[in-house]
C-alpha cells in the first residue's frame, strides 16, 4: 500500500528485485510478467496519486512511490556486461509498457524544488535503460531529448544522456542482428 512507501523502498525494492531475479535463475519473461500483474500497476497508481498531490500543493513531497517504480524497472535491466538488443524480450516489453509513467515524470509532472525527483529518477533509470538495453536506445534518447527541451534547468536529463552515450555498447545491436 501506498502508507507503507518511505524514502528507503525504491532500494531496498531494487535489491530484493535483483535477489529474486539471481533466485528465479535469470527468468526474465517470469520475472516481467509478475511485476506486470502485481507490483507495477499498484506503484503506478500510487505515483499518479503523487503527481496529483504535488499538482495541487506547494510542500515538496519526497515522491516514493515514483521512485520505487523507477528503481523496479531499473531492477529488471540486464547488468552492463550482457546488454539486451532484442526488441522482443519481455524486460523491454515491461519497460515500454511503463512509458506513459515515464513521460509523465519527465515532461509533465512537478518537480521537487529540492530533489528534482522524479524527474531525476526517472531522466537516471532512462539513461541506464538506454545503456543496458540498446534495443530503447532511440525512444529513450528521443524523450531525454523531449525532456530537456521542456525544462529549463536539465542538468538530469544531461547527465542521463552523458550516461546513456559512455555506457552502451559499442555498436549497439549485436553485428549480426544489424547486418542487412
Amino acid at each position: 500500500p501506498p502508507s507503507a512507501l518511505h524514502r528507503h523502498s525504491s532500494k531496498a525494492r531494487a535489491l530484493l528485485l535483483r535477489c529474486l531475479r539471481h533466485t528465479m535463475g535469470g527468468d526474465a519473461a517470469m520475472l516481467c510478467q509478475g511485476l506486470s500483474a502485481q507490483i507495477v500497476p499498484g506503484l503506478y497508481n500510487a505515483a499518479v496519486a503523487e503527481a496529483a498531490q504535488a499538482q495541487s500543493s506547494s510542500a515538496d513531497l519526497p515522491w516514493h512511490a515514483a521512485r520505487t517504480l523507477i528503481a523496479t524497472l531499473e531492477a529488471v535491466l540486464p547488468p552492463a556486461k550482457a546488454p539486451l538488443s532484442d526488441s522482443g524480450h519481455p524486460v523491454i516489453a515491461l519497460w515500454r509498457g511503463q512509458w506513459p509513467f515515464l513521460e509523465a515524470a519527465l515532461l509533465r509532472w512537478p518537480s521537487s524544488p529540492i530533489s528534482d525527483q522524479p524527474l531525476a529518477a526517472a531522466a537516471e533509470a532512462l539513461g541506464t535503460a538506454a545503456a543496458r538495453a540498446p534495443a530503447l536506445l532511440p525512444e529513450a534518447l528521443a524523450l531525454l531529448g523531449q525532456s530537456m527541451a521542456a525544462r529549463p534547468m536539465p542538468d538530469a536529463q544531461l547527465k542521463a544522456l552523458r550516461a546513456a552515450i559512455l555506457e552502451a555498447p559499442c555498436p549497439p545491436l549485436d553485428a549480426a542482428a544489424a547486418a542487412p
